[in-house]
């Protein structure tokens, strides 16, 4: 067969043209029909078009989807909000709009999408929508303003604190704690009484996000004594808010909490006593290393590396030997945080663990406790077959090198 001609390769040339047109114009077709099935009469119809609409993210889909946010079925409207996600900041020009729409769905799914596409220049008809006769709007609206992180927001949140509507509620807790609302702190805590566990949940997670110390003795009071009814996770996140705001108060109620019967009291006791670095907490947070629960366990060992007491190597090298793999990795973690070369032999048996994430945390642990006598074991895996082990020990070799110490022999 003879080498093409200039002509044959121009009618390739051609003939590929063609068919790349033949393509994209069926494409557009298919987009053109996808919209026209968003104004049929049947539901089966619109709800197809919506989801696959939701995978094509073509521009050109805008304008008809925006007009499914109020559609009358919510499958249809909800899978157009994630359409219109989809598609970015390019979707704006067609929601924004819809924030004075006269229809209630329209404007839940505008406030939604600003929230979720940080349209900043919506904060002002946001604001507005905290007082829109629609309970479902008003939710929304307030966690379009958490999102946004806008303090200038925090008073019209602060008024939905008192809602009738519990979504509504929990939301602007939700929101004013994203944005750090300090002001609003004592409201807030006022929340923990109400009979509703997920907004007392909220607004506990919220003290925590705030840090206000003048909440301390309130929060003391609500994991010491729940109310009934209350449910494990609004006192989990008391606890946790108390380790966050890290006022030395709170250190009689968070070691009692290491011997609740709940176990994720016990874990969010030992994560607050760890984040408050609570030296003196540590012979109450030992015993937990040998908790039943893996999370337990494994807030335990986070806990004892970020208080950073020798004393706590022992213990933490015999975790190295968990069942659980995430455990063994935070016990690593620990010991390199604490830089004791007593770990240094356990730390290279750990080497071949058969986690690549355990290997990579003893490797750094290794490096950070800069004992010569390790860098073999470290330098042998150079040869990993994992990335992630293999970057690990080339710098970590490297820190050697940098504080003066060979690591070629």
């Amino acid at each position: 067969m003879g080498i093409p001609t200039k002509r044959a390769w121009l009618l390739w040339a051609v003939l590929l043209l063609a068919l790349v047109g033949s393509a994209r114009g069926a494409e557009s077709d298919r987009t053109a029909a996808l919209i026209r099935d968003l104004r049929s009469p049947r539901v089966e119809r619109r709800s197809d078009a919506v989801q696959e609409l939701v995978r094509r993210r073509d521009p050109r889909a805008a304008p008809a989807l925006a007009k499914a946010l109020a559609d009358p079925v919510e499958t249809v409207r909800l899978q157009a909000r994630r359409a219109l996600a989809a598609l970015g900041p390019a979707a704006l020009p067609q929601t924004r709009p819809l924030l004075t729409s006269g229809n209630a769905s329209a404007r839940e799914g505008a406030a939604a999408l600003a929230g979720i596409l940080s349209d900043r220049s919506a904060v002002p008809a946001l604001v507005h929508l905290c007082k829109d006769p629609s309970p479902s709007v008003r939710s929304a609206a307030a966690t379009a303003l958490g999102e946004l992180g806008d303090r200038s927001s925090a008073a019209p949140l602060r008024a939905l604190l008192a809602d009738k509507d519990p979504r509504t509620r929990l939301q602007a807790v939700v929101a004013l704690g994203a944005i750090r609302d300090r002001p609003s702190a004592r409201a807030i805590i006022e929340l923990l009484k109400q009979p509703n566990d997920r907004i007392r949940t909220a607004a506990a997670a919220a003290l925590g996000r705030i840090e206000d110390r003048a909440t301390i003795p309130l929060l003391i009071a609500f994991v010491e004594k729940p109310q009934p009814g209350t449910q494990f996770g609004s006192r989990f996140y008391a606890a946790w808010a108390l380790g966050e705001i890290g006022d030395r108060r709170a250190v009689p109620v968070l070691r009692t909490g290491l011997t609740d019967r709940n176990s994720a009291i016990r874990s969010a006791a030992a994560g607050a006593l760890g984040d408050m670095k609570d030296i003196s907490s540590v012979p109450q947070i030992l015993p937990l290393l040998a908790d039943k629960s893996v999370s337990v366990r494994f807030t335990a060992t986070r806990a004892l590396g970020w208080i950073g007491d020798d004393h706590a190597v022992p213990a933490l090298i015999k975790q190295l030997n968990d069942p659980n793999e995430d455990i063994r990795e935070q016990s690593a973690r620990a010991l390199g945080k604490l830089r004791s070369r007593a770990a240094v032999r356990p730390l290279i048996a750990a080497l071949n663990d058969r986690d690549d994430a355990v290997t990579r945390a003893a490797v750094i642990a290794l490096g950070h406790i800069q004992d010569p006598s390790a860098i073999p074991a470290i330098r042998a895996q150079l040869h990993s077959p994992s990335a992630n082990v293999r970057l690990a020990a080339q710098d970590m070799l490297i820190g050697f090198q940098k504080m003066g110490i060979r690591t070629d022999h």
